[in-house]
């Protein structure tokens, strides 16, 4: 389903990622791993067309991402991929409800539908008594959970998520890996996923690691 080639991407003169291939399968759940400054998250976003490589491909169902247009993959992003970055990204102005809705709203979904899932959705996190009220009024763990749901709401191929627990402690963490495994589990979507945390990592299907912008080895996981 994902293929990254060969992908090679730059800041100026500073190589941040050498030719480095992987493939994600329907329904795969994959780990990047490695130290701060090793190459994770810029592979993580040539993965999800938010960065162009300077070289190599990255196909999605076989189409180069590289060679669709802004418009395209805008509208992968929206329709096929979900998002969860570290400290949840929502949109400090929208209520918790508003912004779970909000990718179905942007995909033109019809409303009645769109509330039945987002309220399902809700419920099922436990964000129900929370959805009226705007992310600064809620705790980081409710926060971060909003951003699994806005991410998975529209039952997107694959997840790509960037240390989605860094900013929580432990207890509210599993939480957040529990519901975003689970769910997507629950929907087949993928999940590609960078974190530092040896625990999240070993409960992926497979534990790729990247040193100094190189992709080394694949890790066993258990």
């Amino acid at each position: 389903m994902l293929n990254a080639i060969d992908v090679r991407y730059s800041f100026g003169q500073t190589v941040a990622l050498a030719d480095a291939s992987a493939t994600v399968a329907p329904g795969e759940k994959v780990a990047l791993v490695g130290p701060s400054g090793s190459g994770k998250t810029t592979f993580l976003y040539c993965l999800a067309g938010l960065l162009r490589p300077g070289r190599g491909q990255v196909l999605f169902n076989g189409k180069d991402l590289a060679k669709m247009s802004d418009e395209e993959r805008s509208d992968l992003r929206l329709r096929s991929f979900g998002f969860v970055f570290q400290f949840a990204e929502l949109v400090p102005e929208l209520t918790i409800r508003e912004n779970v809705a909000l990718p179905l709203d942007l995909a033109g979904v019809d409303r009645a539908e769109r509330a039945e899932r987002v309220a399902l959705l809700l419920d099922r996190l436990g964000l129900t008594s929370e959805a009226g009220r705007r992310p600064a009024q809620v705790s980081g763990g409710q926060a971060q959970r909003a951003a699994v749901a806005r991410a998975i709401v529209h039952r997107p191929s694959v997840v790509f998520a960037d240390e989605p627990t860094g900013s929580l402690d432990t207890a509210n963490g599993e939480a957040v890996i529990d519901l975003l495994f689970g769910l997507s589990e629950e929907q087949g979507s993928a999940v590609v996923l960078v974190t530092h945390d040896p625990k999240i990592a070993c409960r992926a299907d497979r534990v790729l690691e990247l040193r100094d912008g190189r992709l080394l080895a694949e890790v066993p996981s258990p």
